[in-house]
């Protein structure tokens, strides 16, 4: 009930929050104590979840009293990916000098779309934009793996429509 309730209030104020209701997550709604209620709505497009992207609201005695966005830009990029999982792990290792037998995949290769600063809208390393661009978008395939001996944890991003390796 409350995350039905969460998502109507969220729908319904979707231009004082600047988002696109169409990229709306499921809604996860927590109850911290009798009064209080923690919610959150992760962004997707297409069902491709948005990196680190989502709507909060803090609900206490059933009213709304904080609401606001994390890391929310409205996503307008294709969710078709040009390169391949097989194709973008490949990538990514090449960075490594190659795929070893002592890889241990931690978290298979999987499609977001990651936030990215728009260059055009760059000085720096600060923003000298518009407001409301903040945010630009790249579809990417990221994974996780362990190399031994060691026990760090690396991750690869790597250009979903391009095949660049973004981020290690």
């Amino acid at each position: 009930v409350v995350a039905e309730a969460a998502r109507r209030f969220v729908v319904e104020n979707a231009g004082v929050l600047g988002i696109d209701s169409a990229q709306l997550g499921p809604v996860k709604a927590a109850q911290v104590t009798d009064e209080l209620w923690q919610v959150s709505i992760p962004q997707a497009v297409n069902g491709v979840p948005v990196r680190d992207s989502r709507v909060a609201l803090s609900i206490n005695n059933g009213n709304v009293v904080v609401a606001g966005t994390e890391v929310w830009g409205n996503a307008s990029v294709s969710t078709d990916a040009r390169v391949t999982a097989a194709g973008a792990l490949e990538a990514g290792f090449a960075h490594l000098g190659g795929r070893s037998l002592h890889d241990e995949m931690v978290q298979e290769a999987r499609l977001e779309i990651a936030p990215v600063a728009p260059p055009e809208h760059q000085a720096g390393e600060g923003f000298d934009g518009p407001l409301g661009k903040g945010y630009a978008h790249r579809l990417v395939w990221t994974y996780q793996f362990r190399r031994s001996p060691g026990q760090e944890t690396w991750e690869a991003m790597v250009d979903a429509q391009t095949g660049d390796l973004i981020a290690f």
